[in-house]
């Protein structure tokens, strides 16, 4: 819903400090390299920079080419 968008944008950009609590989705969604590759050339909004900031810094801790978000 459009009112849950604007209250979620209100609360991450209001300065306050948050947790955010991923739900346990490990080793269950592959990210491919085409994927990771694809996404680091399309973040349009600050919210696609900051994921992708995200899933670069748990890739780099991978020590394959296996890497599952």
């Amino acid at each position: 819903p459009a009112a849950l968008t604007v209250t979620s944008m209100q609360v991450l950009h209001s300065g306050i400090p948050i947790t955010l609590v991923p739900l346990d989705a490990t080793n269950t969604i592959p990210i491919s390299k085409e994927f990771f590759m694809e996404f680091q050339k399309k973040q349009t909004t600050y919210e696609a920079q900051y994921c992708f900031k995200s899933l670069k810094m748990a890739r780099d801790t991978w020590f394959d080419d296996q890497f599952y978000a």
